[in-house]
């Protein structure tokens, strides 16, 4: 059985402009299940944001229900191999990146964000597991997660290499 945590729903995961979504992850396996769940608000394809292993790629967006749009990692995961992921999404520019141990690595364009109305926001943020369009959590995460971080804001892809380079994954 996959571990996850739940973080009860509140007004500070209503994002309507930038976000950024950082952790630390250590996959067991290149088998994960799509969109296996590093954290994320909503269910799958009608989610607020997330931070995902798709088609054994991170994948990010922090545009409202826009999968399609998503950040998508050029390179697999590596199984155990602490990476640091992080997504931003720039509200500016409709812009989201996805980064790799600090290096940039894919990019969606969404557009404008909007404050979701229905599912999304009646939903926790969960960490390492998610839910698939039914009730149940089921889309979990196979492997180790550590220090995440979830920004109202935004930072550049200059912050997301600082912040890689002055984190410290664990040994764990």
């Amino acid at each position: 059985t996959k571990s996850f945590v739940q973080i009860n729903d509140g007004a500070q995961f209503h994002f309507t402009t930038s976000l950024v979504i950082e952790a630390w992850v250590n996959p067991a396996t290149l088998a994960e299940i799509n969109g296996a769940g590093l954290v994320a608000k909503g269910p799958f394809n009608g989610e607020d944001f997330y931070l995902d292993v798709f088609n054994s790629k991170y994948r990010f967006s922090g545009c409202t229900g826009a999968s399609s749009n998503a950040a998508v990692s050029a390179q697999a995961i590596v199984p155990g191999q602490w990476t640091h992921v992080a997504g931003t999404y720039n509200s500016g520019t409709g812009v989201n990146n996805i980064y790799i141990n600090g290096v940039l690595a894919g990019a969606g364009t969404c557009g404008a964000r909007h404050l979701p109305t229905g599912i999304p926001t009646l939903v926790n943020v969960t960490v390492g597991n998610r839910l698939s369009g039914t009730p149940a959590y089921d889309l979990g995460f196979n492997g180790k997660i550590d220090e995440v971080r979830i920004i109202n804001g935004f930072l550049s892809g200059s912050q997301v290499q600082q912040d890689y380079l002055a984190a410290f994954p664990s040994t764990v």
